[in-house]
């Protein structure tokens, strides 16, 4: 069972025991405690709002991001002060692949990518087109299916089944994660994104400097890398539509609840996120060392491209924005009472720096070298690779799915002979582990669950019309980055218009074991104040898809798709 410390955290090593708050009307209750919901009783309010890539370690470190800190001098004050009044689950983990899509839509539905066939971002091979080459599709609520191949449903449907009329919104920096429920029956009414939003809402948003943001004291002294700048001037800055700055994410979300009243909504800061691809994170202080008598003040490791300070800009005015949105939530009367849900989708890890720019983690050409796949397969006809930060998928086209499995057999053993030498330690190894659909189905120790990568009704289905499931999963190890592919930059939703050689792009990522643990937090009426819940070795395995039982349980709703999330009602109660 879990330790819950009341009084004795890592937030504050005095903060008293966490008290029950009354049940407002509507609000069914932890453990079947509380009113009863009826069909005409007034919705609660629920605010899911997620901090996109929020490594927990981020809480742990002090306004230089060094380990340890103290009142009024905490990296993220605010996100700390808003614990102190929450319960936190400390040890909570999403779902592999640790990467954004599936883990949001994880969120609201109780499930694991295994159960929607969600495992992509922001764009997912999706069936074969005529020609050989893999459609490449959005992923969309529409197509998402649970082990029995019924529709996946979400908290937003089965809050329109109990309250029709009560309005709800998904707000999001991501703007594909939006756009995955704009489709019929999803439950969500107004979906706003940076370049999709509703007309009182202006102005739209602006190039904002994510490293030397507004306020930054000390931004003409910042140290950046030419590969962090130019990043950031490249993707991040001049195009602020796809990329907007979470200051205009809060002020959208707050004119929102002004505006429409909404009862359900999830308000995505995805600043942080896309910060870290680009410039690295913070995460592990041990990784950062000084330069000396440089002037980059401090460097990673494991990739010298990244510079600390710029990454603690950023860290910094997500946390300001982050007590903006709090403050603006709690000073509304509507909101005072409402069930606020804090989660991150994964952490963030800094990649090692392949000055070979992904020669040595290139999948494709490993296999195309060993005789594992065609020339014409390397070319894309009839084989589909994804490279996305930390992970990979491989996808064959062939007539049976005996056919596909003996080509993943095949190719799985010859990555893991695979040796490359690692730059940071000087040793040679296997940069990744590697799941066939045999792996996928019983697990791989200290990698993957069993059945964690594995879809009952996509995987077994050799079917080209429908939604094709990996037939190789790529996790990488120890800060390895698998290649882009394509046209397809997928961790940051941006498709060229040209193809790209293999390569490796980003400073940060995500996706394997080593991202998986995240910020889950719940606060509102009786729930208790200041508690933490620890489950350092697993036990209790509190994961993202916990979120979705437990609002479920709180507000009376009923999932009617598989689940494997779990009701933590029970931890919750004061």
């Amino acid at each position: 069972m879990p330790q819950v410390f009341s009084r004795r955290s890592f937030l504050r090593t005095a903060m008293g025991t966490g008290l029950a708050l009354a049940l407002p009307r509507g609000l069914a209750g932890c453990g079947g405690e509380g009113p009863a919901v009826t069909a005409t009783t007034r919705p609660p309010r629920v605010l899911f709002i997620s901090i996109d890539s929020f490594p927990p370690a981020y809480l742990t470190l002090n306004s230089r991001g060094e380990k340890g800190g103290r009142d009024g001098d905490w990296l993220m004050p605010n996100v700390r002060r808003f614990l102190e009044e929450a319960t936190l689950f400390a040890d909570a983990r999403d779902y592999l692949p640790a990467a954004t899509d599936m883990n949001h839509l994880n969120a609201v539905a109780g499930t694991s990518s295994a159960q929607t066939g969600i495992n992509s971002v922001s764009i997912q091979a999706y069936n074969w087109n005529a020609d050989g080459k893999a459609r490449m599709e959005r992923p969309s609520l529409s197509w998402a299916r649970d082990d029995r191949g019924r529709p996946v449903d979400t908290l937003f449907a089965a809050w329109k089944r109990r309250w029709p009329g009560s309005r709800t919104f998904y707000l999001t920096g991501k703007s594909w994660v939006g756009e995955m429920f704009r489709v019929p029956n999803s439950g969500v009414d107004t979906i706003v994104t940076g370049s999709n939003f509703p007309g009182y809402l202006s102005p739209p948003p602006e190039k904002y400097n994510f490293y030397d943001p507004p306020g930054d004291e000390d931004a003409r002294s910042d140290p950046e890398s030419i590969i962090q700048a130019g990043g950031a001037l490249l993707f991040l800055t001049r195009d602020p539509e796809h990329f907007p700055c979470d200051a205009w994410i809060v002020d959208s979300a707050l004119q929102v609840l002004d505006r429409e009243r909404p009862d359900l909504g999830v308000i995505l800061m995805a600043q942080l996120d896309d910060t870290q691809h680009s410039f690295g994170s913070v995460s592990d202080p041990d990784d950062y060392v000084s330069c000396g008598n440089r002037p980059c003040g401090f460097q990673s490791r494991r990739n010298p491209w990244s510079f600390r300070e710029p990454v603690l800009d950023a860290a910094r005015d997500v946390d300001r924005q982050f007590g903006r949105l709090i403050e603006g939530i709690l000073s509304m009367p509507d909101y005072r009472d409402a069930v606020l849900v804090l989660y991150s989708d994964h952490g963030h890890a800094n990649h090692l720096r392949q000055d070979d720019l992904g020669k040595s983690t290139d999948m494709v050409e490993i296999l195309y070298q060993a005789g594992a796949i065609s020339e014409a397969e390397k070319k894309g006809n009839g084989f589909s690779p994804m490279g996305l930060s930390s992970m990979g998928a491989l996808y064959w086209r062939a007539d049976s799915l005996e056919d596909r499995r003996d080509r993943a057999r095949t190719a799985g053993e010859v990555l893991l002979r695979y040796r490359t030498l690692n730059p940071e330690t000087g040793v040679s190894e296997c940069p990744w582990a590697v799941a066939a659909h045999e792996d996928m189905i019983r697990g791989i120790a200290g990698v993957a669950q069993p059945g964690e990568l594995w879809h009952p009704y996509f995987g077994p289905n050799n079917d080209r019309e429908n939604l094709l499931w990996p037939d190789l999963v790529v996790l990488m190890k120890n800060g390895w980055q698998a290649p882009t592919y394509g046209n397809i930059l997928e961790n940051v939703g941006i498709i060229l218009p040209f193809t790209i050689p293999p390569i490796t792009i980003f400073v940060g990522g995500h996706g394997a074991p080593d991202t998986q643990r995240i910020l889950m937090a719940m606060r509102g009426p009786g729930i208790a104040r200041g508690r933490v819940i620890t489950d350092p070795g697993y036990a209790a395995d509190y994961r993202i898809s916990d979120l979705a039982l437990t609002v479920a349980q709180l507000c009376g709703l009923r999932l009617v798709s598989t689940t494997v999330g779990r009701d933590r009602c029970a931890d919750l109660a004061g």
